[in-house]
């Protein structure tokens, strides 16, 4: 009984701390006519203390990190519900391009699971094909 307890405080504590991480918008998409795309992302922190927050991009396949990729803050201190917003510019090299960018705390020593939430950013260029 003692360690359903610890697990449920355990969980409780994990999904707490993953509840306390947002990124909107959580899907973009869009048509540009040069070979980049801008979005703009709020960070939020709804957690009752401040949070070190990583904010790092990826293919869609939420492994690979992304080149091409510049994001105007990777680290960031947010106070208890702080927002911020966040500039990200990636490159559209070809007709289309998406992305992931994912935000999650600073990896503690003790820390088991590390939640992060992802938002999905799509761009498709116009105006490249002959005329």
């Amino acid at each position: 009984m003692k360690r359903l307890l610890l697990a449920c405080f355990g969980l409780l504590a994990v999904t707490q701390h993953a509840n306390a991480l947002s990124i909107t918008p959580l899907v973009d998409e869009g048509a540009t006519f040069v070979d980049k795309k801008v979005v703009m992302v709020t960070i939020a922190n709804a957690y009752q203390s401040p949070l070190d927050i990583v904010v790092e991009p990826f293919e869609p396949d939420l492994r690979t990190p992304a080149l091409g990729v510049r994001i105007g803050t990777t680290n960031l201190n947010l106070g208890p519900n702080g927002r911020r917003r966040v500039r990200v510019i990636f490159d559209v090299p070809h007709d289309e391009r998406e992305i992931a960018v994912c935000v999650r705390t600073e990896i503690a020593d003790d820390e088991m699971v590390i939640p992060r939430v992802c938002g999905r950013y799509y761009a498709r260029r116009i105006g490249t094909g002959p005329r």
